[in-house]
C-alpha cells in the first residue's frame, strides 16, 4: 500500500513539473536602462581619468547586462552618442563587453551596425616627439654642481618630468582604452560566426602583420580560443587563409619586433610611446593553424624549427650587407 502511494505521490509531482508554464527568458535590456547606465558610466569615466578605483556596484551592473534582438538599436543609438575623448572609449568598452556572451546570432545581428562605430573609435594618438633640446632638459643636473645648485637642478627636473607625464597621460589613456575595445571588437567579429566577419578578421589579421603590429598575434589567438565552436567550414577557412600567408617564407621563417599596442611606455628622460615584443611570425600561426586543422579535417603543417628561422635571418643579414 505505502509502495503504491509513493509511486502515486511520485506521478503526480513529475505531472506537475511537465505540466507548469516554461519560465520565460530574461528579456535584453532596453533604452531607458541603457541610456541611464551610460550616464553612470561617464560619471564613472571622470573618476577613471582622476586615477580613482572604479565603482564596484557599477561594474556588478554591467556584469549583469544581457543583449537580445531588442536591445540592439539601443545599444547602437547609445554608442552613437557624441562624447569627448576618452570617454566614448571608456563608454564603448563597457557597454560591448556584455555582447560576447550574447546568442551568436544576437551578435551576428548587431555587427553590421557596431562595426563602424568600433572603426571609428578605434585610432591611436601618438606621443610627442621630443627635440634633442627637450631630451637633454629632462636629463640629471651636471655632477659638477654644487651641492646647492644641484638640489634645486633636480627639483627643477622633478617639475619638468612631472609636466611631461601630466601631458602625455591622457595620451596613455585614450591609447589602453583603443586597444581594449580594438580586442573587444575582433572578439565580437569572431563571435559573430558570419562570413563577411570572418573575412574582415582575417584581413585585420594579415594587416596587422604587414604593419608591423604584434595584434595580428592577438587575432589569432582568439581564433584559436573559438576553435571548438568554428566548426568546418568556417576553421576550413582560416586554416587555407593562414596557410597561404605562411607559404611566404619570408613570413614562414620571419622573426621580427612588432610593436604592441597593448604596452603604452611613458618614457620620463625621452619620447614615450609603445612597447615591443619579439616573434617568430610562422612558427607561431602554424602551431594555430595546427590547432584549427583537426576542426577543418585538414593535414597539420610542419612548424619551422629553430635553425631555419635563424639561418633564415642570417641569409637576410648577409644580403642586407
Amino acid at each position: 500500500m505505502k509502495t503504491r502511494l509513493f509511486l502515486a505521490l511520485i506521478c503526480l509531482a513529475t505531472w506537475a513539473i511537465s505540466s507548469a508554464a516554461p519560465v520565460a527568458a530574461a528579456e535584453g535590456i532596453r533604452k531607458a536602462e541603457l541610456d541611464a547606465l551610460a550616464k553612470e558610466l561617464e560619471a564613472s569615466a571622470t573618476d577613471w581619468m582622476a586615477g580613482k578605483n572604479p565603482d564596484g556596484a557599477l561594474e556588478n551592473k554591467i556584469k549583469a547586462v544581457t543583449y537580445d534582438d531588442g536591445s540592439i538599436s539601443a545599444l547602437v543609438s547609445v554608442l552613437s552618442v557624441s562624447r569627448k575623448d576618452p570617454v566614448d572609449l571608456y563608454v564603448a568598452t563597457r557597454l560591448l563587453g556584455p555582447l560576447t556572451m550574447a546568442k551568436p546570432d544576437v551578435v551576428r545581428k548587431a555587427m553590421p551596425s557596431i562595426s563602424p562605430i568600433c572603426r571609428k573609435l578605434i585610432r591611436y594618438l601618438d606621443f610627442p616627439k621630443l627635440t634633442k633640446q627637450e631630451v637633454d632638459a629632462l636629463k640629471l643636473p651636471d655632477a659638477s654642481l654644487s651641492v646647492e645648485k644641484t638640489v634645486q637642478a633636480k627639483a627643477e627636473l622633478q617639475k619638468r618630468q612631472e609636466a611631461k607625464l601630466a601631458r602625455e597621460q591622457p595620451i596613455k589613456l585614450h591609447n589602453e582604452q583603443a586597444y581594449r575595445l580594438e580586442k573587444l571588437f575582433y572578439r565580437l567579429l569572431v563571435l559573430a560566426a558570419d562570413s563577411a566577419a570572418d573575412q574582415e578578421l582575417i584581413d585585420a589579421l594579415f594587416r596587422a602583420e604587414q604593419q608591423g603590429l604584434h595584434t595580428f598575434a592577438d587575432i589569432a589567438e582568439m581564433v584559436r580560443a573559438e576553435v571548438a565552436n568554428l566548426g568546418e567550414k568556417r576553421a576550413k577557412f582560416y586554416y587555407e587563409g593562414l596557410k597561404r600567408f605562411c607559404s611566404d617564407p619570408r613570413i614562414l621563417y620571419k622573426k621580427h619586433r612588432y610593436k604592441d599596442l597593448g604596452k603604452v611606455n611613458l618614457n620620463l628622460q625621452d619620447t614615450s610611446g609603445f612597447d615591443s615584443k619579439e616573434e617568430s611570425t610562422g612558427e607561431f600561426l602554424v602551431k594555430v593553424i595546427n590547432q584549427i586543422a583537426t576542426s577543418a579535417k585538414m593535414p597539420a603543417l610542419k612548424v619551422p624549427t629553430k635553425e631555419e628561422i635563424d639561418k633564415a635571418a642570417q641569409k637576410k643579414d648577409t644580403k642586407g650587407k
